[in-house]
Order: C-alpha cells, then structure tokens, then sequence
C-alpha cells in the first residue's frame, strides 16, 4: 500500500478564515484520500506537527515512512481564489503533480475532489470515484469542516461553535453520518469535561452517535464516538473495546 504525507495547505494570513481554511483542506484531503482502496495517509497530528517543525523533504520519507508528499497554496489573483498543489515523490524529491485549480471560496471543497482524482491517477493508475462518498454535498461538507476547526479547540465556546456547524451540515445534508458522529463528539466533551449538564448532554450525544452509526455503520469515526460515550458516560469498558475494534 502507497503511503502519503498532506502538509498543511499555506493560506495568506491576510484572508480572515486563514487558519479554518488551512485545517479544511488538510482535513479534507485526509478523509478523501482515506477513500481510496490501495492509498493510506499519515495522521493529521502529524501533519500539524510539520507545520510548526518543518523537516527537510529528503528527510521526510525515513523519518515517516512515507511515498510521496503533498504540498501546498491558497492564492488570490484579482481577488479569485487559486489552490496550487505540488505532490513529490518522496524517495527522490521529483516533482509528479503541479496543479493550479481556480475556485469559490464558497465551495472551496469542490477542487479537492478533482485534485484527489489527479493524484490517485498518479499514483496508483485508476481514478478515484467519488460517488462512493455518500455524503459528497459541497455546502454539508464545507459546514462539517468549519466545526472541526472550532471542536478541535476543546472549550467550551468552541464546542457549542462546532454543534452550530455541524447542525447546518446535517440539516443541508439529511445523510451526513460524519456530520451526526462530529455532533456526538462536541456533546461528549461538553458532558466529560463538566461543561453544562453533563447528563443532558451524553444524552444528546447518545442519539446523535446512534443517527451516525445508523446512516453508515462502517466509518470507524462513529465507533469511536460511540466508544467515548461508552467510557466516559456508562463506564461500559467491553463494549468500549468492541467499539474500538
């Protein structure tokens, strides 16, 4: 199985959303490229990591493991978004893909899909078909990453910011099974951490994760906000473990 390394998306810091939609992209292009039989991906942690540490490309493949490494841009000519991509071979540091795709900020999602068909094409010779993706709404999925970007903040405010998002995702997208299980997710922090209500709020995590995991109980996101709940609400340590498996 190839292996790829995505390197947080360098956004001008003079766009107000810099920071959202570096995040967007790199989580983004993390679960698209999680869909392609035969193509796996470093974790998104580490993909963090290096943007604060950068490493040398010819470093990167022992260091990580990796076959290849994606980089790159958000631009803006005459004011118009442009995403530019470079992807390298991780072994030799030659450059297999340079890619500039115009776009709208309001469906910034959109060119990721025909970036992820341009690598995979690459890399592994077939085209990757995004009609395996159920949830494949532009607007859902733009929401969906607006509240990763508040819930990986883990406060408070950041939650409810999240369950905001995550409830327009789902209301664009009735079939959002990510969208429901994110939503389980900011509901458990809010009950594990005190927050407000704690049992009112497992409670509301509890239905969500179960809408998740009726929607799509093959995505492994739902099991783990089943397995949170499990721990940190019932206790329930087997089935905790059932969930992780």
């Amino acid at each position: 199985m190839k292996r790829i390394l995505v390197l947080p998306y360098h956004v001008n810091k003079g766009f107000k959303e810099s920071d959202y939609l570096s995040e967007g992209i790199l989580e983004e292009l993390i679960f698209l490229f999680s869909n392609v039989t035969g193509l796996s991906t470093t974790s998104r942690s580490t993909s963090l990591y290096l943007k604060s540490n950068p490493v040398p490309h010819n470093e990167i493949k022992t260091r990580f493991d990796v076959d290849y490494v994606l980089e790159g841009s958000i631009t803006f000519k005459e004011d118009k978004p442009i995403i530019i991509s470079q992807l390298y071979n991780a072994s030799n540091e030659v450059l297999l893909l340079s890619s500039k795709i115009d776009f709208e900020i309001e469906k910034w999602t959109i060119p990721l899909d025909k970036l992820v068909h341009e690598i995979t094409k690459i890399i592994l010779g077939v085209n990757f078909v995004v009609e395996n993706l159920k949830e494949d709404q532009s607007k859902a999925r733009e929401y969906y990453q607006q509240g990763l970007y508040h819930w990986n903040r883990f406060t408070y405010k950041e939650m409810k910011l999240g369950i905001s998002f995550f409830k327009k995702a789902n209301k664009e997208n009735l079939n959002f099974a990510r969208a429901y299980a994110a939503l389980a997710d900011c509901y458990g922090i809010i009950g594990a951490m005190g927050y407000d209500k704690p049992k009112e709020a497992f409670k509301l995590a509890k239905k969500a994760v179960e809408k998740a995991l009726q929607l799509n109980n093959e995505r492994s996101e739902s099991y783990v906000s089943a397995a949170f709940i499990n721990i940190f609400h019932e206790q329930n340590f087997v089935k905790a473990k059932l969930n992780l498996v």
